[in-house]
């Protein structure tokens, strides 16, 4: 018996050493069943838990670890999966049942974790009940930030908070030429620290596409595809990247994904169509114009869209009823109120067509992208 959970234990060990989480855990549990007193193999089945953000379970593993083997390392590892649950009052209330077992210098170390992560709830919760438009109160938070990375540099949380607000400060700014350098760059560090966070993916994502960095958009996404491959937001943003990029083919490709993973995304349908029309897949555009009004029909983009489409298959009469029915949702948009115009003047509506064109500014035609060579309505 004893020779075989050592095989499984050796096999197990060498699985976790090449970072196979899943055939780890899958032996350690073979262990487990065969010897409940193996605390090795109970403390890293919580361990694993605790790395795939399970921490309920890897809370029960760890403390059925620590009753076997009450180690400073066990000790540790309860403190954080308890602080990552944010349970505060049972992380103090097990420093104190537990402490004389431990080192003096871990029990001050895990009250210090405990300190820290009460000013990061603090900060956390300031900024989620912030205005978001109250400079003061904004400037103050930066300042506190900045303080407390100076003490606590590692924080992800707080590293994510503050680039966010300086975006935010940025981009109400004055400056025409806005580099987001700063914010860029505690992005970075976050998730250096934490590349697990999907948000923190998609919101450095989109910086590196806004300032035309998408070769690094592009890896970021692919990495962020590889550790969440339901998330359908990142294949949406992958697309976008491509689109800025001209690579409509492969934009398209991940709009298609996208969908895929969530048949009821609204914005992947509405980019795809704008591409398949870029392309002049005329076909595949006027469906996916029709599965977005089936989708959302108080939307007025997917009317504009498809009367789009039929004025550029000469369509006018159908057109004219598409453009005048997203009008009535949003009553102010140049580009039907202009291709509006196009169907009064091509359907003989001369009257109608002139008063049409005093509503929108510009040449009333298409413009031609030569280098694709498709008209370009919307």
């Amino acid at each position: 018996m004893k020779q075989k959970i050592k095989r499984l234990m050796d096999a197990a060990l060498e699985s976790y050493n090449q970072g196979n989480l899943i055939d780890a855990e899958e032996v350690f549990e073979k262990v487990y069943e065969i010897d409940k007193s193996q605390y090795q193999a109970i403390f890293n089945i919580g361990v694993i838990k605790f790395l795939n953000k399970d921490f309920k379970k890897a809370e029960k593993f760890l403390k059925e670890a620590f009753e076997l083997n009450k180690s400073d390392k066990y000790f540790s590892s309860i403190v954080d999966v308890l602080l990552s649950q944010n349970k505060i009052k049972e992380s103090k209330s097990f420093i104190k049942n537990y402490k004389k077992n431990i080192s003096i210098e871990l029990v001050s170390a895990s009250k210090e974790k405990i300190k820290h992560q009460i000013l990061t709830n603090e900060i956390v919760n300031d900024y989620n009940s912030r205005e978001e438009y109250n400079i003061s109160e904004n400037l103050n938070l930066i300042h506190r930030l900045e303080k407390f990375i100076d003490k606590f540099p590692n924080n992800f949380i707080a590293l994510k908070i503050l680039g966010t607000l300086l975006f935010e400060k940025e981009s109400n700014s004055s400056e025409e030429n806005k580099t987001f350098n700063k914010t860029i760059k505690l992005y970075e560090k976050s998730y250096s620290i934490n590349n697990k966070d999907v948000n923190l993916v998609l919101k450095l994502g989109s910086l590196y596409t806004e300032t035309l960095n998408y070769k690094k958009a592009i890896g970021l996404y692919s990495q962020g595809k590889r550790s969440f491959p339901d998330n359908n937001l990142l294949f949406f943003n992958m697309g976008n990247t491509y689109i800025k990029m001209y690579e409509l083919k492969k934009g398209i490709e991940e709009y298609l994904k996208s969908i895929k993973i969530d048949t009821s995304h609204f914005d992947s349908y509405k980019n795809l169509a704008k591409a398949y029309k870029d392309l002049n897949e005329i076909n595949l555009a006027n469906n996916t114009y029709k599965k977005m009004i089936e989708l959302d029909p108080k939307d007025p983009s997917g009317y504009r869209g498809l009367g789009a489409v039929n004025v550029l298959e000469s369509n006018f009469s159908d057109g004219e009823k598409l453009l005048k029915k997203s009008l009535e949702l949003d009553p102010n948009n140049e580009d039907a109120l202009q291709n509006l115009t196009i169907c009064y003047f091509h359907s003989g509506k001369t009257q109608k067509g002139i008063i049409s064109s005093t509503k929108n500014v510009g040449a009333i035609s298409f413009s031609k992208n030569k280098e694709l060579g498709n008209y370009i309505v919307i």
